[in-house]
């Protein structure tokens, strides 16, 4: 039994990981779905949908829940946040030129 607690997450945290990482994408490249991209050409993927999906996975009780999901929602707030920022300073260059 704590095999299979393990593996799931193990899973979740890759689901988490992958979901922060195809955020960041839509973001800088400014889509709302990564499918909207060059990139991706197989289905829809959301890299929101995938943080849920991780932390729904990764957790065996709901109080692990809420606290996965607060530590994963958190880093894909202060994501958010920098990419913003970088997006924000690569305009104002761009609006100097």
């Amino acid at each position: 039994m704590r095999e299979v607690m393990i593996i799931k997450m193990i899973i979740g945290i890759f689901f988490i990981v992958y979901g922060l990482i195809v955020s960041a994408i839509e973001q800088y490249k400014r889509v709302p779905l990564f499918y909207n991209s060059k990139d991706q050409v197989n289905g829809v993927i959301n890299g929101f949908v995938c943080i849920v999906v991780g932390v729904v996975v990764s957790s065996y009780n709901l109080n692990q829940g809420i606290i996965i999901g607060i530590i994963a929602f958190s880093m894909w707030g202060i994501e958010k946040l920098i990419i913003s920022k970088i997006l924000k300073n690569k305009d104002e260059k761009l609006s100097n030129i």
